[in-house]
């Protein structure tokens, strides 16, 4: 008989690992299921990213910041368009659009404004296909950003208005010559030649420009006032410039003084004629008296007596 402290052989070793098993997962269960969780302790969720709306009042107030700064440099172009007749009330929705292209795309160069008989105010990106009365033009250097602190380095302006020779005589004064004057990109030899040419060819277009006036005016190339008399007269494609430029002076005054009556002028009028001739020679004389005055002319003809030019005695 079999002692029943002892283990029964009939039990397979499995049944027995099989009910340790079941004993020890019995148990792991009792244990889960035995500790509740306290009511009094939050449960922890984990965090999700969520990106927060800005608040209304703070896009509004970037909106009217980007929108006063568009509107202080568009007023900052509109000041430097020199136009008559042209009023706040001028200004469409569609100009002012094409205006802030302009100040934004880098890749417009070139803006022109004018006024059509028809249409009124334009602002186009090339030159009109008509004939207009008056335009002007703003130009912006290669690839800059226009901003309120670099506008004026950034855009060249100017206008055109009144007769083509009157419009081109001031675009070549104001515009042309300056940058071909202060450049050093050019190479010397070719500059020398250009300038030689560009101070013939505004000479006589200032003579063209006030003579139909009756007034006398001494063209003074910008390069003179860029140079002291010491240094000018080692240069001597300077010195043949400044000399070209002085005997032009003279042929001027000569012309003026040889004047002696109307009649020297072509003109077989009465009396009447004869005191109009006289008041507008006077007038012309004192006026190239002042010009004598001025300090381009005087630097001008101080070059002349370190360069031994030899000029008609009214320019000493």
């Amino acid at each position: 008989m079999a002692d029943p402290g002892s283990p029964d052989p009939g039990r397979s070793s499995s049944s027995m690992s099989k009910q340790s098993v079941s004993r020890k997962g019995h148990s792991k269960s009792k244990r889960i299921s035995s500790t509740p969780v306290p009511s009094d302790v939050p449960l922890e969720v984990p965090e999700v990213a969520v990106e927060k709306e800005k608040p209304v009042s703070e896009v509004d107030v970037s909106a009217e910041v980007e929108d006063s700064y568009t509107k202080r440099l568009r007023e900052a172009f509109k000041q430097h368009l020199a136009l008559s007749g042209i009023s706040k009330e001028s200004w469409t929705e569609e100009s002012e659009r094409a205006l802030d292209k302009f100040i934004s795309d880098t890749s417009v160069r070139l803006l022109i404004v004018y006024h059509d008989p028809f249409t009124g105010l334009r602002v186009d990106y090339a030159m009109p296909a008509q004939v207009v009365e008056q335009m002007s033009f703003l130009i912006r250097a290669e690839d800059s950003i226009i901003t309120e602190e670099s506008f004026r380095s950034s855009v060249q302006f100017g206008s055109v208005r009144g007769g083509a020779i009157e419009g081109l005589l001031r675009l070549m004064n104001g515009i042309h010559t300056p940058q071909v004057t202060l450049s050093t990109a050019w190479p010397e030899t070719a500059k020398n030649n250009y300038s030689v040419e560009l101070h013939r060819f505004i000479t006589k277009l200032t003579d063209s420009r006030f003579k139909h006036l009756g007034s006398t005016v001494l063209y003074v190339p910008l390069e003179a006032l860029q140079h002291r008399p010491e240094e000018a007269v080692v240069n001597k494609s300077l010195v043949q410039r400044l000399e070209m430029v002085m005997i032009h002076w003279t042929r001027q005054i000569k012309a003026v003084l040889s004047a002696q009556s109307v009649s020297d002028m072509g003109d077989t009028s009465g009396p009447l004629e004869e005191i109009s001739f006289w008041k507008s020679r006077c007038a012309d004389l004192d006026s190239i008296s002042k010009q004598l005055q001025k300090p381009g002319v005087l630097s001008y003809t101080g070059h002349s007596s370190a360069l031994h030019i030899k000029l008609h005695p009214t320019l000493l």
